[in-house]
């Protein structure tokens, strides 16, 4: 054979090679839930090799269980019945402001049978009332406001009932279904119950809320499962009658004490905007901290039906109260994977499918904490599916194909490091163990990065920003050096984490990147501290960024950080960790050791001045120093009159404050005033200014037993009031002392 046939023959075999190399394989996605393929057959063309390594897990959600001591929510629907609700041309002619809130109780009952709910239904008045009880046998439950408005004492509201209890033999689902109950279809849709009184039909939202918020004043709900939903057609409006409240808008401006609010308004016959008065209700509502889910109020807007208003109470606010589970793990055909972002989790490597039919066995677990006990709870699903080949199957409905030639990413492990131990992450370290050589010429960082942020402790979203890539392969690591871009948000407590990467090669066979596993490698930082002084010792609290373990202990392991005076000194007393809270942990040093002339240094970062603990008195005792003294005779000493009141006779009360606030005191950012008052509640001696003891830390004042007026009062027990002003801590201290007042013979 001629070298030049060899030559073509070896050309053809290489030519055969490429094409088998090249050749387009596939792997299979899921678009939608795998469980919806629970006991089906995958029917996929024969391009397709192998499931791919990040499989998609849909979030789940785990209602709030029943306990004994507390409902799970307490839900109040405030229901608008103005005229202009109701009629043909009216914004809900059908009533399923109504209809619905009764399918809503099913739901509710269903997952949470313990849950409460209670109903106000108003028109300028409340529409429910008392003296119907022989015409509809639930109003016998209804409870009437305890404040009689427009003069109808009878006028009240549906409390809040607990489902599954019994109340005089009927379930509270029961008497609250019978009491939403409808007549008449069409425009004539409304509720069968009726007033003995007769209404004007107008729009006043405020006495509705009142109702809501006696209704919550009762219950033992935790404040952050109390919910109101409040459906309506229009703009608050006074009508012939009003509650007695300030304006007719009330409520937009006066949201105190009142729990998470959803708000649905309805447009009438065409699409509108919920009114300006209503969305200002809702800020203000959401930003009244009465609780931690009044955030999460919000209004919307649509032209009422049954099933457009089911629809947004169902997705927009019964999906809101919900406890989200957190996917955990995935084990697919006994391999397991902890690794979960951005709705998948990913395995090292592809499942590859069969000649024959290949089953999958695929079980995830989810994790939920029950907000009324705290405790976490794991449940799992497990679902068992089949793939099959056949050639040119189409794409079935809820798969994707990813096709190309196919290469497996290598799995890496992302440490997050915060090297300055200043809270803000610096750096991540990627390393891997697979065997495959690296490039030596790194992506940039917009080419490789894809995602990378965090949710903190306290539910903050942190977006990091990568600034280069420095790669140490002969450790298999690549750093990625990060900008802190966060502000003041410290990023060493957090959550969760999601960092992605895109499937540039990484490796010379071509290989990409792809993050299995996020550890936490930095380590808590000092959020803020604070000491109490006390008779035997100073204790000092340092709370941190996250809870502290003996496993991410912060610093060294003897001293995280040092007590530094003035002049940046440290002090020489030492102290030990007594108790350790989670997040913070309490030290001991000998008494009189902590001042507020001090501060609290951590490697590199500003300064942490000290403060007294916002639950520490400034006061440590007060008394009368003659008591009972005689007016004109009791002497009181030089050494201890007031150079601004200076008497030579009567009575000195003063004040001992902690020795650490003596600068505070001297620079006069704590006062206090005495006022005398007489057996009966009679002030006869107003508001006197006390003086200042700057060499004992005292406050005081020298009483001569003279009145306001001048007059020196008659013989008796009186009552002192002194009244501390801290402004510093922004704290008022009141305190009472009995004065004995001997007559002069």
């Amino acid at each position: 054979m001629s070298s030049i046939a060899r030559n073509l023959i070896l050309l053809s075999v290489m030519a055969i090679s490429a094409s088998i190399a090249q050749q387009q394989r596939c792997v299979m996605t899921f678009s939608a839930c795998p469980e919806t393929f629970k006991n089906d057959t995958i029917v996929v063309p024969d391009k397709v090799v192998g499931i791919a390594p990040t499989v998609l897990a849909c979030k789940d959600t785990a209602y709030i269980e029943s306990t004994s001591t507390a409902a799970a929510n307490s839900f109040f629907f405030i229901i608008d019945n103005s005229g202009s609700m109701s009629g043909n041309n009216g914004s809900d002619p059908t009533g399923a402001r109504f209809t619905v809130t009764q399918a809503l109780l099913d739901t509710i009952y269903k997952k949470q049978p313990n849950a409460q709910v209670g109903v106000s239904v108003f028109r300028e008045v409340l529409y429910f009332d008392t003296s119907t009880t022989s015409r509809f046998w639930y109003s016998r439950y209804f409870k009437t406001m305890s404040t009689v408005y427009d003069t109808l004492p009878q006028q009240a509201y549906m409390p809040l009932l607990t489902l599954n209890q019994m109340y005089n033999g009927v379930r509270g689902i029961d008497i609250l279904d019978s009491l939403l109950a409808t007549t008449g279809s069409g425009g004539n849709a409304n509720l069968r119950y009726s007033p003995n009184f007769s209404t004007a039909g107008n729009t006043n939202i405020n006495i509705g809320f009142l109702a809501a918020r006696e209704a919550f004043a009762a219950t033992t709900t935790a404040k952050n499962h109390q919910y109101i939903i409040f459906l309506s057609d229009g703009d608050a409006n006074r009508g012939q009658r009003d509650p007695g409240v300030d304006s007719i808008y009330y409520f937009r401006d006066s949201t105190r004490n009142v729990p998470t609010t959803f708000t649905v308004f309805f447009t009438g016959s065409s699409a509108g905007n919920v009114p300006a008065n209503l969305q200002t209700m809702t800020r203000n509502i959401a930003a009244n901290q009465y609780s931690t889910s009044n955030p999460n109020s919000a209004a919307y807007s649509i032209q009422a039906s049954y099933n457009a208003l089911l629809n947004v109470l169902l997705n927009n606010v019964i999906s809101q109260i919900n406890v989200p589970a957190i996917p955990v793990e995935m084990v697919l055909n006994n391999v397991v994977s902890n690794a979960y972002a951005n709705g998948s989790f990913v395995f090292p490597d592809s499942f590859m499918i069969g000649t024959n039919v290949t089953q999958y066995s695929m079980r995830i677990t989810y994790r939920y904490t029950n907000p009324i006990t705290n405790t976490m709870r794991d449940t799992t699903d497990t679902t068992i599916f089949y793939v099959r080949h056949a050639s040119n199957a189409p794409v079935p409905p809820g798969i994707n194909f990813n096709c190309s030639t196919y290469i497996n990413a290598i799995p890496v492990t992302a440490t997050f490091l915060d090297t300055n131990h200043d809270g803000h992450l610096d750096r991540i370290d990627i390393t891997w163990s697979d065997t495959d050589a690296i490039r030596r010429n790194m992506p940039s960082v917009v080419q490789w990065i894809q995602t990378l942020n965090l949710t903190l402790l306290d539910g903050t979203k942190v977006n990091l920003q990568a600034a280069t890539i420095v790669p140490d392969l002969s450790n298999k690591t690549i750093r990625i050096i990060l900008n802190q871009n966060s502000g003041t948000e410290l990023e060493t407590g957090w959550k969760t984490a999601t960092f992605t990467l895109t499937d540039t090669a990484m490796s010379i066979s071509g290989r990409p990147f792809t993050v299995v596993t996020i550890i936490d490698g930095a380590a808590p930082v000092i959020k803020s501290v604070c000491f109490v002084p006390a008779a035997s010792a100073d204790t000092l609290r340092v709370i941190f960024s996250e809870p502290v373990t003996p496993t991410n202990k912060p610093g060294s392991a003897n001293r995280y950080f040092a007590i530094v005076n003035a002049n940046g000194a440290s002090i020489s007393d030492t102290a030990n960790p007594v108790l350790n809270q989670s997040d913070r942990l309490i030290y001991v040093y000998g008494k009189g050791t902590l001042t507020d002339l001090q501060s609290v240094k951590e490697g590199s970062r500003p300064l942490f001045p000290l403060e007294l603990c916002g639950d520490v008195s400034i006061v440590t005792s007060y008394h009368v120093a003659s008591n009972p003294f005689t007016p004109g005779k009791t002497t009181i000493p030089a050494s201890q009159q007031d150079p601004s009141h200076p008497v030579s006779t009567g009575t000195r009360i003063e004040v001992s404050l902690l020795p650490s606030i003596q600068k505070d005191l001297q620079d006069g950012n704590v006062t206090g005033t005495v006022t005398v008052f007489d057996a009966v509640g009679n002030m006869i001696y107003s508001n006197g200014a006390m003086s200042i003891d700057k060499d004992r830390v005292k406050l005081f004042l020298t009483w001569d037993g003279k009145t306001t007026k001048g007059v020196i009062a008659g013989g008796g027990t009186y009552l002192a009031k002194i009244v501390i002003h801290d402004q510093v801590r922004g704290k008022t201290e009141t305190l009472r002392v009995s004065v004995g007042l001997r007559q002069a013979k």
